[in-house]
């Protein structure tokens, strides 16, 4: 098995509800929206982590962005959505900006999950779904006005592929402290409540709910060890020929 392919089993394991890897998501539920979701989100300063759906808030911020660089917004415009993960910010996108977007997607549990979305969303008439790898899109060149990629390129070598595809990064945004920073918290949050004497009551609520305390807890303590040392970043990137792309 090469890297590559490695790396995509992985990504098909965590995110299918999989093994161990899995088990964080599911933890996830008793705060987020994992359901249509598959990222940290965005909150405000003034916004509280864990309520009015931080995801949906990141999908808007990205939308925004590429809005406000499309002719009127882009309205009835073509969207490519990469790495559309279980159709969130896909829903968000077509509802808020009257956009067609086409999500694709690596994992094929994401894509299904994806299509419920936006059925649920009353979205399905704007939006498709389908199962692709990011490195081999099944558009055509020029074919879509715009196209965002939410948390999912940090599985690609985005960097190298930037510049491979020619494309100009016009902006960067840092997000950091209203994502991973307000994540952080969480994770601490979680840490020392899991010293206190509540930790046995949070070790039977993970079990109830079918997940393995110790695995969840394994993997928050590497995250919470890691992500001092990521970032967060919203970059707005211009083909030179046409069209914009968006993480």
């Amino acid at each position: 098995m090469t890297h590559e392919e490695s790396v995509r089993q992985q990504i098909a394991a965590q995110f299918s509800y999989l093994g161990d890897r899995a088990d964080i998501w599911r933890g996830l539920e008793l705060f987020l929206d994992t359901d249509a979701y598959l990222n940290l989100g965005y909150s405000r300063r003034y916004q509280p982590h864990a309520l009015g759906s931080p995801q949906g808030r990141l999908a808007a911020r990205v939308g925004r962005s590429l809005a406000a660089r499309l002719p009127e917004g882009g309205t009835g415009e073509r969207v490519l959505d990469v790495g559309c993960g279980r159709g969130g910010p896909a829903a968000v996108l077509a509802d808020r900006y009257g956009w067609r977007v086409l999500g694709v997607d690596l994992v094929a549990y994401n894509a299904r999950r994806a299509r419920r979305t936006a059925a649920d969303r009353g979205v399905e008439g704007a939006t498709s779904f389908s199962v692709s790898d990011a490195t081999a899109l099944p558009v055509a060149s020029g074919s879509v006005a715009g196209a965002v990629a939410v948390d999912a390129l940090v599985y690609a070598e985005y960097r190298s592929m930037i510049e491979a595809a020619g494309l100009e990064v016009r902006t960067v945004a840092d997000l950091t402290a209203h994502s991973v920073g307000r994540f952080r918290r969480w994770s601490g949050l979680y840490l020392r409540l899991l010293a206190s004497p509540i930790g046995d009551r949070i070790e039977r609520l993970l079990a109830a709910r079918g997940l393995d305390p110790a695995a969840v807890t394994a993997q928050i303590r590497r995250a919470h060890a890691a992500l001092p040392a990521l970032g967060h970043a919203l970059f707005v990137l211009k083909d030179p020929r046409k069209g914009l792309y968006r993480r």
